[in-house]
């Protein structure tokens, strides 16, 4: 019983209505100062980007994931096309290089959603540890 229990708790969701908009509010803010910090680590050969989207093809549709963290990148010059200088990004991973300087905290890191439209669905557990964020805005709760 417990475990069954715990399998159903396990794939509880919250659909939060117009949650998108919010996380974009949020979002812009970050961006404005992450923007101050790429130009500093891009002369250093690094790039940092906030967030990883992925469409996944289901019986419904296209579906938006959007994962909120830390994903570095390598820039390598990869020659020139004309008069363009062309640059190769390379993915180097969730941690840090060696020699780069810390980053600006990242205030939706660890968010993890599907996008529905204006709505988001998260698991039960990251909507607990972002809820903050949704204050006022209506949710529902859904089992998968």
């Amino acid at each position: 019983m417990v475990k069954k229990m715990a399998a159903a708790e396990a794939s509880d969701k919250i659909i939060v209505f117009n949650g998108v908009e919010r996380i974009r509010e949020i979002e812009s803010e970050y961006l404005k100062i992450l923007s101050e910090y790429n130009k500093l680590v891009y002369k250093m050969g690094y790039y940092l980007k906030p967030k990883h989207v992925v469409y996944k093809k289901t019986s419904m549709g296209r579906v938006k994931y959007v994962y909120y963290g830390r994903y570095w990148w390598k820039l390598a010059y990869d020659g020139k096309r004309g008069k363009t200088s062309r640059v190769k990004w390379i993915y180097i991973g969730l941690t840090r290089p060696e020699g780069v300087p810390n980053p600006p905290e990242n205030p939706l890191e660890g968010l993890k959603v599907r996008i529905a439209g204006c709505d988001v669905v998260l698991d039960r557990e990251v909507y607990e540890r972002f809820k903050d964020y949704f204050r006022g805005l209506k949710k529902a709760h859904i089992n998968s």
